[in-house]
Order: structure tokens, then C-alpha cells, then sequence
């Protein structure tokens, strides 16, 4: 399964992954003490989908783990869009054990 994301439809976010649909998020714990920072960036593919099977199969999946989304934030055709990213490369760190895993 891969994961989800809801964004509103006319973001440049969404705009720029409609144009190019590379995308590579990076996730990282920050410390002042730079020995103890942690993080890895994720490279792929990103797809928007703005309906269909697709689009609610990532509504179901998103409502499902956050149920706040029906009730605060509904995810609604034509506002909204799913982004569906599929990862093909990462590279994590975390300098307190020494480790840097990159791919080779």
C-alpha cells in the first residue's frame, strides 16, 4: 500500500506535481547538537488524482487513519485532490549511531 496525501486542488504543490511528477520529501529531527540530528529523504513519483477510483480509495484510506478529515476538513472532488507517492529511492541518516545509509 502506498501512502496518500489530500491537498487542495489549486496549490502550486499540486500544480507542480501535475507538471512534473517528481517529488522527494525529506523528514528530519533537527537538534542544536548536530551529532544528534536524524532524518531521511524519500525520492519518487508522485501521481494527483483529482476523482475516480483512485481518488476515492485515497479518501477512504486518509478518513480512515485521521477520522477528523470527514467532520473538520472533508476531502471533496473538484476542491480537493489525492497524491498518491510512490518511493524509489532513500537516504537516512541519524549521526548519534553513526549511521548513513545511502543507496549504492
Amino acid at each position: 500500500m502506498r501512502p496518500a496525501q489530500a491537498a487542495h486542488a489549486r496549490t502550486r504543490k499540486v500544480r507542480n506535481l501535475s507538471n512534473n511528477g517528481n517529488a522527494t520529501p525529506l523528514v528530519d529531527q533537527y537538534s542544536e547538537d548536530w551529532m544528534r540530528n536524524v532524518g531521511t529523504r524519500i525520492s519518487g513519483t508522485a501521481e494527483v488524482h483529482t476523482d475516480g477510483p483512485e481518488f476515492e480509495k485515497g479518501v477512504a484510506l486518509l478518513e480512515a487513519k485521521f477520522r477528523q478529515y470527514e467532520s473538520l476538513f472533508p476531502i471533496r472532488r473538484g476542491e480537493s485532490v489525492v497524491i498518491r507517492f510512490t518511493p524509489s529511492r532513500s537516504v537516512g541518516w541519524d549521526y548519534a549511531r553513526g549511521d548513513i545509509n545511502e543507496p549504492h
